[in-house]
């Protein structure tokens, strides 16, 4: 719901007995102002990066990916393809060699650019398993 009918109904809640209904708007309200979140399940994701990254870009991309993913407080594994020799592996789950890649559930889910549009979209927390309370 838009921020503005949450405040609306939170209002009429203040002037009248709440209906199940304004008690919903007034909790998502609250929500939406306190941003409370939860982790419903815990799917497994993997950030896979290389520390002999070429180029500062692909340094920086690295960096923004997995401070995402810490910002968002969600748990994951991380493979340094420079530490640890597990290209085929990576190619086999993806079929890309562009870094870097993030999979959950062993499932790929895109690189930097594509993490970045479900964020814009609003569908990577559903991904990651992160729900408003």
């Amino acid at each position: 719901r838009s921020h503005s009918k949450l405040r609306k109904l939170a209002i009429e809640i203040m002037l009248r007995t709440p209906t199940a209904a304004h008690m919903t708007a007034l909790h998502e309200h609250k929500e939406f102002i306190m941003g409370t979140r939860r982790h419903t399940r815990a799917p497994k994701i993997t950030l896979i990066t290389s520390s002999i990254a070429v180029t500062r870009a692909k340094r920086v991309s690295f960096s923004r990916l997995r401070t995402l993913l810490e910002t968002k407080g969600v748990n994951f594994d991380h493979v340094d393809l420079a530490l640890q020799d597990r290209v085929d592996e990576v190619v086999g789950l993806s079929g890309s060699r562009e870094l870097p890649q993030m999979l959950i559930n062993n499932k790929y889910i895109g690189g930097a650019e594509e993490i970045q549009e479900l964020e814009d979209d609003g569908a990577l927390d559903n991904l990651l398993g992160i729900d408003f309370i």
